[in-house]
Formats: structure tokens, C-alpha cells, sequence
């Protein structure tokens, strides 16, 4: 029995974990950098990782300024929030069908 709850705990765990790891585009949202008037440099925000602030605008989650300044581009990012919304549902239905199978079941 032991067993099987952990085959629940676990993985919710790991989903908490990663629905509350914001990351670079978060960081600028939090920030309401969503317009050239109020972009911000990443050094601002405490970000030292520049790569991963040029990958979010190359997906186009950010928009570069011509000075070195980045702001949410509101379309994508509200896009992929939906999208992860979705993502974390679908996968909590599937491990929530799973561990009704391994309690009813006598593997």
C-alpha cells in the first residue's frame, strides 16, 4: 500500500515543482515589463543566465528593444500558459487513472 501512494505523491511532487518554477519570462511578467515603455534589462531582474533570456525571444516570448532592454510579448506568453495549464491537467488525469488501476488491480 506504501507503494502505491507513492506512485501518487511523487509525481504531484514533481508537477508542483515544476508549475511553480516560473523561469526568465515570468520574471519579466512579475515585473509588468509588457511594453517597450516598460522593458527591462535582465540584470534588473536578477538574471544572470543571458542565454536563456535570448532563447525566450528567439521562441518569442520576449521582445528585444534595440537597447538591450526585453518585454513579455502578452500574446505568446498568456498562449503558453494555457498550454502548460493544459499539459499539467492532462498528465494529473493520467497519473490519477493510473493510480486507480494500481489500487484496484494486483500487480
Amino acid at each position: 500500500m506504501p507503494m502505491r501512494i507513492g506512485l501518487i505523491a511523487y509525481p504531484l511532487f514533481v508537477i508542483a515543482i515544476a508549475a511553480s518554477k516560473g523561469g526568465v519570462v515570468s520574471k519579466f511578467a512579475k515585473a509588468n515589463a509588457f511594453s517597450p515603455e516598460t522593458a527591462r534589462k535582465p540584470a534588473s531582474l536578477s538574471i544572470r543566465d543571458t542565454d536563456s533570456v535570448r532563447a525566450a525571444a528567439k521562441r518569442g516570448l520576449l521582445i528585444a528593444t534595440a537597447n538591450g532592454l526585453y518585454y513579455v510579448n502578452q500574446t505568446r506568453y498568456r498562449r503558453r500558459q494555457r498550454l502548460t495549464i493544459a499539459a499539467l491537467a492532462a498528465l494529473g488525469i493520467i497519473i490519477a487513472l493510473l493510480t486507480v488501476y494500481a489500487f484496484f488491480s494486483d500487480f
